[in-house]
């Protein structure tokens, strides 16, 4: 069986790979700049796993730049030179899973460290916290049975990168990708996907990370080759851009 990849000649130059970079990297510097400055004062010198609440705000940051800047160099590379293909052969989606999935399963639990550090910043009892926690759940659980209902896993990791079939299909209209919102502007699994599940704990602000940079927004916009829906978030401040 005969594998079509997405021909895209626009994506084999310098200009596209680095299109919109550099105000992505003035964006995230000045994001992680506020939350520091807002999470600092009231870091509180608890521990989780041997870590401080600081060392787990830093690891949220940078679980955040690295997840997306192998998104970016991964997909533009893949769009323009096929790099995965010509490295792994039939392999390339899911040697990208390989890759993909650990970064996206360390984001919560770093989330969840925060919170587990620092417990003793907002003065609310136990079980107040406990029911907003999984309060919080409930949106994270419904996007993630979406993709998986609606979506599928492959598409989700940017299978539209890799395959041109996935560049064909109609756009993806059930459940958490119901709303114009989540279909037009960002993936319901970025915005209501786990690392949103922002702790059965109390806590501070630190970079939260808006999960998935998948290629979400493809769904909306098939037939687009830039458009893919990574997101990074410092404090409560969300961006959605084009990779």
């Amino acid at each position: 069986m005969t594998i079509e990849h997405p021909d895209i000649p626009a994506a084999r130059t310098a200009g596209y790979l680095f299109k919109g970079q550099a105000f992505h990297l003035v964006a995230i510097l000045g994001l992680f700049a506020v939350a520091y400055a807002f999470a600092a004062p009231v870091f509180t010198g608890g521990t989780w796993l041997g870590l401080t609440v600081e060392a787990w705000f830093w690891l949220n940051a940078a679980l955040v730049v690295v997840h997306q800047v192998v998104v970016w160099l991964v997909f533009r590379g893949q769009l323009g030179w096929q790099v995965m293909t010509k490295i792994f052969g039939r392999a390339d989606m899911a040697v990208w899973g390989l890759i993909f999935m650990p970064m996206l399963l360390l984001r919560p639990v770093a989330v969840l460290g925060v919170a587990l550090a620092d417990t003793s910043t907002l003065a609310l009892p136990a079980w107040t916290t406990l029911v907003l926690g999984l309060a919080l759940c409930v949106p994270a659980v419904f996007a993630m049975y979406s993709v998986a209902r609606y979506f599928d896993i492959p598409r989700a990791l940017g299978g539209d990168h890799f395959r041109e079939h996935y560049r064909r299909m109609p756009l993806v209209t059930g459940g958490a990708f119901a709303t114009p919102a989540t279909r037009c502007t960002a993936t319901s699994s970025s915005g209501c996907g786990p690392s949103h599940c922002w702790p059965a704990r109390k806590q501070h602000s630190p970079p939260r990370s808006s999960s998935t940079p998948t290629s979400g927004c493809t769904t909306s916009q098939p037939k687009n080759p830039t458009w893919s829906c990574c997101t990074a978030t410092a404090s409560t401040a969300r961006w959605g851009h084009r990779l």
